[in-house]
């Protein structure tokens, strides 16, 4: 619009951007970088020349890469996204803080090791993603492994009352965050329609593929009725949580080998080795 001549429209949608009224200072900076951007003559020409290519392909791809990565929205809506996984207000600002000294930790770092290790074992390190992915599985096995360990344990307590405690006694705060996320997605118009416009396509396609393929498997049988089955092929009582334990540590030993090996021998080549 500056570039348009049309500074007043340009002066109202800025001030509706910030939501403040005095922007005169960073419009007048908008004005002068547009006037000196005109002293430039042919500038996509330019932009386009061979000399200028790998400039042009890193100031594109490194944006884009950090987009496609997800860290963006997460830097941004954090506070949003812990809200959404039951945290409470003002943890879910906590969670954000933590995630903030985090980032500001990363690039202290970066700042000490980019001229001592070179920037090139920095982007490495940052492109090991995979692992980072596969730790939020890590968390899913290991508390699957300790409530197979205290079920053993609470298994043997005297007087039979020891599946109370497995179950965990009080359901009140679930249940409370059950009737909460079913109010709030009631506010949500033509839920089922937004879902399948063609732009979540394939959002809703990995969706549903995912957990087909998951029970297809059968992994997940395994996993929740893992006792029962053991039972049904004669283990005994102690024996039957025992190898529920057993199980579990081999699920989150299988984990932890693809946190070490996902950056290192790719996703495909641990896509195959576990197809067999």
């Amino acid at each position: 619009m500056i570039k348009r001549g049309e500074h007043e429209k340009a002066r109202q949608q800025l001030r509706k951007v910030h939501d403040v009224k005095d922007i005169d200072e960073e419009f007048n900076d908008l004005i002068a970088a547009s006037e000196e951007s005109k002293k430039v003559e042919h500038p996509w020409r330019n932009l386009l020349q061979l000399k200028y290519r790998s400039h042009l392909t890193m100031a594109i791809m490194i944006p884009f890469l950090q987009q496609f990565t997800g860290i963006i929205v997460i830097m941004f809506y954090a506070p949003l996204l812990f809200g959404f996984i039951g945290f409470k207000d003002n943890s879910a600002l906590v969670s954000a803080v933590i995630t903030d000294v985090v980032n500001v930790a990363a690039t202290v770092v970066s700042i000490y090791g980019v001229d001592k290790w070179g920037r090139r074992a920095l982007f490495l390190e940052g492109g090991n993603r995979g692992a980072l992915n596969i730790e939020f599985q890590l968390s899913i096995t290991v508390g699957i492994l300790v409530a197979n360990v205290l079920n053993y344990f609470f298994a043997n307590i005297k007087g039979g009352w020891g599946w109370r405690l497995s179950l965990g006694g009080n359901i009140d705060e679930e249940f409370n965050d059950l009737i909460a996320a079913s109010e709030e997605s009631k506010k949500i118009e033509h839920p089922w329609r937004n879902l399948l416009q063609r732009k979540y396509m394939p959002h809703v396609t990995m969706a549903i593929m995912i957990p087909f393929l998951q029970q297809f498997t059968g992994i997940i049988v395994i996993m929740f009725y893992a006792p029962v089955l053991f039972g049904s092929i004669c283990f005994k009582d102690n024996s039957v949580l025992m190898s529920a334990v057993i199980t579990g540590v081999v699920n989150v030993a299988a984990t932890v080998v693809s946190i070490y090996g996902v950056d290192k021998w790719g996703r495909r080549a641990l896509f195959l080795e576990g197809r067999n």
